[in-house]
Formats: C-alpha cells, structure tokens, sequence
C-alpha cells in the first residue's frame, strides 16, 4: 500500500525548508531534508538532503 502527503506552503525567505523522517524495514528514522532554494517564475529550485546510504531517483530515472 503506497502512502502519501501533499504540502501546502506559503512563499517565504524564513520557511523554505521541509524536514521528513521516514521509516526503513527496520524501523529506524531517516532523515530527509527539502529545501525550497530559489523560485523564479513557473520554476521551483529543490535540493533534497539524504544520507549517504540513501539513494534519491527522479521517477523518470527508473524508468530507463
């Protein structure tokens, strides 16, 4: 079963960040941090911030 969350933020210098913590087989937390950088126009600029052991894919790159 697929789980999701939609987000709802309003523009701001102060409020660009968005920290997830996510659960592995485990049990144990992953830490996953967006940060919003720059929005110029229609185009958002998003870096995301994982640890090392955690592989980060744009859904087009599995398809390939």
């Amino acid at each position: 079963m697929s789980k999701g969350l939609a987000l709802t933020r309003a523009p701001s210098k102060d409020n660009n960040e968005l920290i997830f913590f996510i659960e592995d087989s485990n049990g144990d937390a992953i830490r996953i941090k967006q940060t919003v950088e720059k929005v110029i126009g229609k185009q958002v600029r998003v870096t995301i911030d994982a640890p090392g052991n955690v592989k980060i894919l744009r859904g087009e790159q599995l398809l390939d």
